[in-house]
């Protein structure tokens, strides 16, 4: 007897909420292969939740892999950007805390920088 196997596709849409250690696919054609790491989750009043992702396994130019670590993103662009569910990890060790105060104090125009449009327009401006 053969026993048939369901899988279960998780997307952002159906997933509640973003956590540390989670990875994602990111959704943009023009970057097959690229993950997303969700590196720390902090409170924002006016977007609600921003992600710190670190973005992996982009391809540059001469060939190489690189990582684009330290990604301050609102909820919503992050939602818009992912596509499935990859795996996730209980300690993603990247995050540097330094980084995230300097960010934390640092502002223009009264606000913090965050991305809110679509990651892989950011991968697409840094790796042109």
């Amino acid at each position: 007897m053969v026993a048939a196997l369901a899988t279960v596709a998780i997307d952002a849409a159906t997933l509640p909420e973003f956590e540390v250690g989670q990875y994602w696919a990111l959704r943009d054609a023009r970057h097959p292969g690229v993950e997303i790491l969700v590196v720390k989750i902090d409170r924002d009043p006016v977007l609600d939740r921003i992600i710190f992702v670190d973005i992996e396994k982009v391809m540059a130019k001469d060939g190489r892999e690189q990582t684009l670590s330290f990604v301050p993103v609102s909820q919503s662009a992050l939602r818009l950007s992912v596509g499935h569910y990859l795996r996730r990890v209980s300690d993603p060790g990247s995050f540097d805390d330094r980084l995230y105060r300097k960010w934390k104090a640092q502002s223009v125009n009264g606000k913090r920088l965050v991305v809110t449009g679509a990651l892989g327009d950011v991968v697409d401006k840094l790796f042109p």
